[in-house]
């Protein structure tokens, strides 16, 4: 039986960019692989405080959590199933440090194609490619 995980992730917008990141070598999941920042959601919060948490304790900025932009399924194979709640979200200050990611990026929906997304964020990718 997979583990199921509930993660609050973020598609956070400045200056007309969106921010990705990359997962650390580490990660038991998709190691290097580029995702939307965020994390699992704790059992005192809600997802849009999660969101803010995590992107605090990750990048060391904040940010505002906005409207919903959509709930997505998927189950890796490594016996791990992951619910992505997934919310646009502004940056209102701070500067990116690396602090439990590998690497971090702004840029365009345009340029997503030149990442290896994580397999629960390719659809992310698509449907936001999609509303170009």
């Amino acid at each position: 039986m997979k583990k199921t995980v509930v993660v609050s992730a973020g598609i956070i917008r400045d200056a007309g960019k969106i921010l990705i990141t990359q997962r650390r070598p580490s990660c038991g999941v998709a190691p290097l692989l580029w995702e939307f920042p965020g994390g699992k959601i704790e059992l005192d919060e809600t997802p849009q405080n999660c969101l803010v948490r995590e992107i605090k304790e990750e990048i060391g900025i904040e940010i505002e959590s906005e409207e919903l932009f959509d709930v997505f399924s998927f189950a890796y194979p490594e016996q791990l199933h992951v619910i992505l709640i997934v919310y646009f979200a502004k940056k209102l200050s701070g500067v990116e440090q690396l602090l439990d990611i590998q690497d971090f990026r702004w840029v365009s929906i345009a340029e997503f194609n030149n990442f290896e997304f994580a397999p629960a964020d390719v659809e992310i990718v698509h449907k936001l490619q999609s509303l170009q």
